[in-house]
């Protein structure tokens, strides 16, 4: 690939320099919001389980876990939303074509681009958590939620709120946070948007109409009635595509456009529960492929490593 630069290469350096500024400004010690955790949170919290799921969490997890101000991370989610778009302009410019062409079929509108920003609002929300369902509020922990609130305005559709020493009242506020974040995950190429990794995607898969099963190459159980075929579309020259077994039946058939023709198959892994967001699957081409499935095994996005 040598000095070419590629859609993760460029979210790479997104990444990247977010995470600069926010290791720069670490004090030592523990994070505010980390001390008089609550022992068990209410259920209504949204799961944080995909985005926890990918291995670039730990990094966003250690860093919070050590953060004592949250100011200049307010300014750093402002200002590179701000510029993101002046961003991809310079890069272009330079004479690279940074994103997918989104009249590929595979290709969510807007989605791969949001990713350079959107991968911290679960972080956002892991800091939150930690004041759900508290019944006394402390100042440090209403200017750390604040504080978090403006964070979240880096998003132009993050309901606006104001937290006080009215626990009842920034109980609701949390609760407008909450479900907005939820509606976030309702959309596919939001969704896959906010999880955070240097993999390419999230691919939207095509979907097939298919009447039978064709012979599957590979298969990987997700429960004792649900069954995902992988199969080859063509000759030896095709298309690496998907079948749905759930209970005997066709479920769903899809074409995976952004694996390349390659040997591939599932990589043995037990499929990771994502709690109420549904399943990731786990496959390789040399390379690997995570599969996103909603509860309903429906598969909504994939990313491809490179």
């Amino acid at each position: 690939m040598g000095g070419e630069l590629t859609l993760s290469r460029f979210l790479g350096f997104c990444y990247l320099v977010i995470l600069t500024f926010i290791v720069s400004i670490i004090i030592p010690g523990r994070m505010l919001f980390a001390q008089d955790r609550l022992e068990k949170n209410p259920p209504e919290f949204p799961g944080l389980e995909p985005f926890k799921a990918s291995r670039m969490w730990a990094v966003l997890e250690n860093t919070y876990s050590e953060i004592d101000n949250l100011d200049s991370i307010i300014v750093i989610l402002k200002a590179f939303a701000k510029n993101q778009n002046k961003s991809v302009e310079m890069t272009e410019e330079m004479g690279y074509d940074v994103w997918p062409d989104e009249e590929d079929p595979a290709v969510f509108s807007g989605g791969i681009q949001k990713r350079g920003s959107y991968f911290a609002i679960p972080w956002l929300m892991a800091i939150l958590e930690s004041l759900w369902g508290r019944e006394e509020w402390g100042e440090d922990n209403i200017e750390l939620a604040n504080q978090v609130a403006q964070a979240l305005t880096f998003n132009e559709n993050a309901p606006i709120v104001e937290f006080t020493g009215d626990s009842k009242h920034n109980g609701k506020e949390l609760e407008k946070i909450t479900e907005w974040f939820k509606s976030l995950t309702d959309d596919p190429a939001t969704y896959g948007s906010m999880i955070f990794t240097f993999d390419d995607g999230p691919w939207r898969p095509l979907s097939v109409e298919m009447q039978e099963f064709l012979p599957a190459v590979d298969s990987q159980s997700i429960a004792s009635n649900c069954i995902l075929r992988l199969i080859k579309l063509g000759d030896d020259k095709g298309v690496w595509g998907l079948q749905c077994k759930l209970q005997d039946e066709l479920l769903w058939s899809a074409i995976l456009s952004k694996v390349p023709d390659d040997e591939f198959s599932f990589t043995g892994e037990a499929p990771t529960n994502l709690g109420d967001y549904g399943w990731k699957i786990h496959m390789h081409f040399g390379e690997y492929v995570h599969l996103y499935l909603d509860p309903e095994y429906r598969l909504l996005f994939y990313f491809t490593s490179w």
